[in-house]
């Protein structure tokens, strides 16, 4: 009994220790302060594990592309224009200063084993890729240096 306490407690501590929020003591100032912080955090991540809309653009584009937690690209397609929905940690262009839709560049390649990403929310230029989040995705993407300036990873 002692023993499953202990590894139960143990998993815990790992569980607690995962989370990322290891600056959530420092930043707290009561316990209230604590849980309120937690759940904003986990609610910015969850808006940044998916994006889920539709988009719009004035030149014609097309993509049928998924990479589930950057490890399975499959798919190709490129688009340059408004995102409606939940994406980019905003929704419906909430948290951009922008209310309804937000400015979304997507070009994408991926093959199921290596893929490669670019991708822009809001303020950036197509010309300029020092503004475009750019990464190799796929199992032989995460043996490849990063290309420009790299996107966010799984963590």
């Amino acid at each position: 009994m002692r023993r499953q306490a202990a590894r139960a407690l143990g998993l815990l501590a790992i569980a607690l220790a995962a989370t990322g929020c290891t600056s959530l003591l420092e930043r707290s100032k009561n316990p209230f302060h604590f849980v309120a912080l937690y759940l904003a955090d986990r609610a910015q991540d969850m808006m940044e594990i998916a994006d889920v809309g539709i988009t719009i653009s004035e030149e014609p584009g097309f993509a049928i592309y998924g990479a589930f937690a950057s490890i399975t690209p499959v798919g190709a397609g490129y688009v340059n224009g408004r995102f409606i929905g939940l994406g980019g940690g905003q929704f419906l262009g909430l948290g951009a200063g922008d209310l309804g839709s937000t400015r979304f560049y997507l070009s994408a390649v991926g093959v199921l084993v290596w893929g490669y990403e670019e991708f822009g929310w809001q303020s950036f230029d197509t010309k300029n890729i020092s503004t475009i989040q750019c990464q190799d995705v796929g199992l032989a993407g995460i043996l490849t240096p990063p290309q420009g300036r790299p996107g966010p990873v799984p963590s």
